[in-house]
């Protein structure tokens, strides 16, 4: 939902989205400067670091449940094909690992 740039308000262009996303991934891939691989970057690192705007679900106890619900039941299904990996979009399913 990002539509305007802040502090200056200007619209959002594909190509600033797609600019903006570029220069994250390339910041989330050195991992000489997350010392991460096999852990999570907190959100607060995230916010600080990469200047992101995260909603802290955690905080919205029915959002916050809903989720932990949805990921037991991913997990359980997971376990049950086999798969260690998966995308889980709206109308699919695709394992990324076996």
């Amino acid at each position: 939902d990002w539509t305007t740039t802040e502090p200056t308000g200007k619209p959002v262009t594909r190509q600033l989205r797609t600019g903006r996303a570029t220069a994250i991934a390339k910041k989330l891939s050195e991992s000489g400067l997350w010392h991460s691989h096999g852990r999570g970057i907190s959100m607060e690192v995230l916010r600080r670091d990469l200047n992101l705007r995260i909603e802290d679900f955690g905080q919205d106890e029915r959002i916050k449940t809903s989720i932990r619900v949805y990921a037991k039941l991913l997990r359980d299904y997971m376990l049950r094909l086999g798969h260690v990996a998966a995308l889980h979009r709206r109308e699919s399913y695709v394992p990324l690992a076996r």
